[in-house]
Order: structure tokens, then C-alpha cells, then sequence
């Protein structure tokens, strides 16, 4: 049973070294022009349950996303971040994001120069 508790309740903001980017269920996808939101569900090890956050990069210089399978509504509901790899530059991210949409294929999104923010969802 996943809940609305936050995985880093004393904080505003979570890090990014909190959240164990393998096997990470994701619960959603928003795409904006000028955002990219990222529903995620870590596992919690100190409440034994699954968190409810939003991963969001904004005000980048550039995103690219890239899917390789054919898109089918099915394959939203098993949807994991497979892989994250980044650099940080003092409050930006650039980086790439790999996505595993249920059993068809793999996606990806590359950004450069994000602003991010983690959050509880609401």
C-alpha cells in the first residue's frame, strides 16, 4: 500500500542521493512545454511503504525524449526508472533518464541545465 508520507519528512526538498534511481516504480508522466514532471514511488525502509513524490526538472536549456517502442495505454501501468545518470552544477541537473514502459521497449529523456525540485505528492 503506497501513502502520502514523505521520504524525507524533515526536509522541504529530498536529495537525490534519497532515492534509489533502479527498479523505480513510476506511477506517471507529465509533459509540459517548459517542465517535465515524474510521478515516483520509493520504497521507504524506516515505514516499510511505498512514498508518493514528484521529481520535476523546469527551466531547462534544453530536453529531448526519446521512445523506442510503440506506445500502447497498457504499458503505462508497469512503468519503472530503469537508470538515472547525472551531473549537478551548483542548483541545475543535466542528465538522462532511462524508462522502462511495461514490456515495450525503452524510453529515454536527456536534459540539460534543469532547475528540479523532489516533492510529496499532493
Amino acid at each position: 500500500m503506497r501513502t502520502n508520507k514523505m521520504l524525507c519528512a524533515r526536509e522541504s526538498m529530498c536529495n537525490l542521493t534519497d532515492i534509489v534511481w533502479h527498479d523505480l516504480p513510476l506511477d506517471g508522466i507529465s509533459i509540459k512545454t517548459d517542465s517535465l514532471d515524474l510521478m515516483i514511488s520509493p520504497y521507504n525502509e524506516s515505514t516499510k511503504q511505498y512514498d508518493e513524490l514528484i521529481f520535476k526538472l523546469y527551466s531547462f536549456a534544453s530536453m529531448a525524449l526519446s521512445l523506442d517502442a510503440q506506445l500502447d495505454i497498457s504499458n503505462l501501468k508497469d512503468m519503472e526508472i530503469s537508470s538515472f545518470e547525472y551531473s549537478q552544477n551548483k542548483n541545475t541537473l543535466s542528465g538522462t533518464i532511462g524508462i522502462l514502459p511495461g514490456n515495450a521497449g525503452f524510453w529515454s529523456v536527456s536534459f540539460k541545465d534543469a532547475q528540479w525540485s523532489i516533492h510529496a505528492s499532493t
